[in-house]
């Protein structure tokens, strides 16, 4: 699933809305980082209204460099204006005159934007006449012809921008949008404590498969919906455990897109199909997936044989408890 935003798209919304491009920006690169690396110690990116007060715009610790970050400490600066060079030198002249408490010679500087670098001097000359310059361990720039190209190993990241910016991309979901659907439209609300209240064996045994993120988890309910809103909501209800692969969960809501995502590299995704699963729809043994089945459903599939799910050790019951709910009602 290649190329679901381009740069080009993501200047223009940036530059139609600038207020909402610099809260959304740490936001953004927080869901990247958290895709691209297993190994973040620790991390503070003030979102929304908190991009106001003083300090960087981010900090990052990690065990881990990739194309996008190095290892160890990184200092972050956001910039969503027309003159990203300008931005750049001013934040990095800045923060090498105060950086507030931090060894400049032991963090690395990193200026993201979410404009198309488009200067008379490059980035890389931009780079070399900052690194001879500064004292900073490692300094990079992410324009954002970058941040398109990394959206594009982050399906799940890249959906959730995407509707952001009025481009909703047809039969892939996020988790968040799947739940804001059905959970925030209706009246009353339901809420998470709805699909949580009295299921703590099914949440630990949630948690526990997550962890191993891998294989598959057949889930059965009364209805699919309520499968996948279980999910949802165990998801948004513990969001420091469960981030990282919340910003890799993929709602697929077609075979069309469950073929293409199965073949592409991304293969950490977890995909919750939401579609009739049949014995014809191609399911690699090694994916991550959670099929969603209601009880009237689940005989029907099974007897399918659907292939690579095994001998349903991997799976979990949600119906006795909503069997017990609605006697007490």
């Amino acid at each position: 699933m290649n190329n679901l935003i381009t740069a080009t798209e993501i200047d223009a919304w940036a530059k139609l809305n600038p207020r909402r491009a610099q809260e959304l920006l740490p936001e953004l690169i927080v869901r990247l980082i958290l895709c691209t690396s297993s190994k973040i110690n620790d991390y503070n990116f003030p979102i929304e209204k908190g991009i106001q007060f003083s300090g960087y715009d981010g900090v990052l610790d990690s065990d881990e460099a990739t194309s996008y970050f190095p290892e160890g400490k990184t200092v972050w600066e956001f910039g969503t204006n027309e003159d990203a060079l300008g931005k750049f030198k001013s934040d990095i002249e800045k923060r090498h005159t105060e950086p507030l408490g931090v060894d400049i010679n032991n963090t690395a500087f990193i200026f993201s934007t979410l404009k198309i670098w488009n200067h008379k001097i490059s980035i890389e000359e931009a780079l070399n006449e900052s690194r001879a310059k500064y004292k900073w361990k490692e300094i990079r720039i992410i324009d954002g012809a970058k941040i398109a190209l990394w959206l594009q190993s982050h399906t799940a990241v890249a959906v959730w921008f995407a509707n952001i910016i009025g481009k909703p991309i047809h039969g892939i979901r996020t988790i968040e949008d799947y739940w804001t659907d059905y959970c925030e439209t209706t009246l009353p609300k339901l809420n998470k404590d709805y699909f949580l209240l009295g299921r703590d064996s099914q949440i630990s045994q949630l948690s526990k498969w997550i962890e191993k993120k891998s294989g598959s988890l057949t889930l059965i309910s009364e209805s699919s919906v309520e499968s996948v809103l279980f999910v949802a909501a165990y998801f948004l209800n513990y969001p420091e455990r469960n981030r990282a692969v919340m910003n890799k969960t993929l709602i697929v809501e077609s075979p069309e897109e469950w073929n293409s995502l199965i073949i592409s590299d991304e293969k950490d995704c977890l995909l919750i199909p939401v579609f009739n699963f049949t014995e014809d729809i191609r399911c690699p043994s090694e994916l991550f997936i959670i099929l969603p089945v209601s009880v009237a459903n689940y005989k029907i599939i099974r007897s399918q044989q659907v292939p690579h799910l095994g001998d349903w050790q991997n799976m979990i019951s949600l119906t006795c408890l909503r069997n017990y709910i609605v006697t007490k009602i």
